[in-house]
């Protein structure tokens, strides 16, 4: 799982984009190793929050695929609260590379590698 968040990472920051097969995958393989119980109890409070972050804080389709898929499939609820935590920490340090190396934060920012660390960090931790 670990080598394929780090592809669609790194497809993210090369093309700013992640592909729905990509997100089907990482489901596809939790869904076939099954490691975790899926949090569809998540649902209600995501759906609407995905829709907010899209239109209003132009949040990508394909990060919030990708979110989703690892909030209901990957991540056991009891480390819920840690990915969220390392998710923040990722994005603030993402969102920090970028203003040093860019001068600005009206670019679009690949947001897969965040999520993907925020997981592997929480896993590895």
């Amino acid at each position: 799982m670990a080598a394929l968040l780090i592809a669609i990472a790194l497809f993210d920051v090369k093309f700013h984009r992640i592909p729905n097969i990509a997100v089907a995958l990482v489901v596809a393989l939790d869904l076939l190793i099954g490691s975790s119980p899926a949090n569809f109890s998540l649902l209600p409070i995501l759906a609407p929050t995905s829709m907010l972050a899209w239109k209003y804080l132009k949040i990508g389709g394909g990060d919030i695929k990708l979110l989703g898929a690892i909030l209901i499939f990957l991540i056991p609820h009891e480390l819920l609260h840690g990915y969220i935590y390392n998710l923040l920490l990722c994005t603030t340090v993402l969102a920090a590379i970028y203003i040093i190396r860019c001068g600005t934060l009206k670019i679009a920012i690949p947001l897969a590698p965040a999520i993907s660390g925020g997981y592997l960090l929480s896993i590895l931790s």
